[in-house]
């Protein structure tokens, strides 16, 4: 059967082959190291040498070692300062090109110890804005304008979207870990290898939340990620939301909630949905094909059409 072969971006262009990500490798591509798109990249072309090598390395390392590391696979010639200085310059490069809004204002971030935030009374309008690779934690950006704003690699752990036009926006390898989006629009999206992990020093923390939400967009290789040492990963709230001919190719969403939610000829292929709950929800026509769902619950859902095995237990 074919593999989904998945893009890395790295210095503004899109790679798809060996020689392009030697030719422009950079620092760009810790945010891939770090989602396990690098990983799933090397998968998709059968490279299962590079991609087990790449699985191998401490996410946990500096950025330093972790460059190193990727360029060893790569077979790169790199030594320690080469990485520092690499690193050095792509953190002035993200820092000179995001616009002065970017540093996410006081009015904006959530305040920590009280019972509530108050609404900043300020619209925010970031359309088409490059926001990526920033910190938005905490972030109150309820109804801003976030039309086709580049958030790619930003931490929007624990802000607050609800409301917001997200259309067309890029979402890939944010971590959304605790984000609202109650209400959002995030039609046409790009969310691939968006994370949602537990926090540091916890047990627990708010999932993402997309409840109620009309979504066309594309999840291809989203993940529920489980850091080392955690003992679970968060599980995401698509209960009722609006993800029709959506593509959730090679997600890995366990325990994911997907009561009611209309996921007709939506791309499940190769996704992991081990513990997910189906209940209610629409799967009509969707593609099922050699998707895992594990201990999943389907208690009233429609599977009319769909390609692959059907997930239901056989009573």
């Amino acid at each position: 059967m074919k593999k989904v072969q998945i893009s890395i971006t790295l210095e503004g262009r899109t790679i798809n082959k060996l020689e392009e990500l030697q030719d422009h490798f950079c620092a760009d591509i810790l945010p891939a190291l770090q989602s396990g798109r690098l990983a799933k990249w090397f998968d998709g072309r059968d490279m299962q040498v590079q991609a087990e090598a790449i699985r191998a390395i401490d996410k946990n390392s500096d950025e330093a070692a972790q460059l190193l590391a990727v360029a060893g696979v790569l077979e790169i010639a790199m030594d320690a300062e080469d990485a520092q200085f690499m690193l050095e310059d792509w953190h002035n490069a993200a820092a000179a090109a995001a616009p002065a809004a970017a540093s996410v204002p006081a009015a904006l971030a959530s305040k920590e110890n009280e019972e509530e935030t108050e609404p900043s009374g300020e619209v925010v309008d970031w359309s088409g804005q490059d926001m990526s690779n920033r910190k938005f934690v905490g972030a109150d950006l309820r109804n801003a304008n976030l039309k086709e704003v580049n958030f790619s690699g930003s931490d929007l752990s624990g802000a607050d979207l609800s409301g917001a036009d997200l259309s067309e926006a890029d979402l890939s390898e944010a971590d959304l870990t605790g984000a609202l989006f109650v209400g959002a629009n995030l039609r046409g999206a790009n969310l691939m290898s968006a994370t949602v992990k537990q926090s540091e020093g916890k047990t627990s923390a708010l999932p993402v939340n997309f409840s109620n939400m009309d979504i066309v967009a594309n999840w291809m290789s989203a993940t529920a990620k489980q850091l080392e040492g955690k003992t679970s990963a968060l599980p995401v709230n698509f209960s009722n939301a609006n993800i029709v001919g959506a593509d959730l190719s090679s997600a890995v969403l366990r325990d994911a909630l997907f009561c009611g939610c209309n996921l007709t000829k939506a791309s499940l292929v190769e996704s992991w949905f081990d513990g997910a709950d189906f209940s209610n929800a629409n799967l009509s026509f969707a593609d099922l094909s050699d998707a895992r769902f594990g201990q999943s619950q389907f208690a009233g859902a429609s599977l009319v059409g769909i390609r692959g095995e059907d997930p239901r237990p056989v009573v």
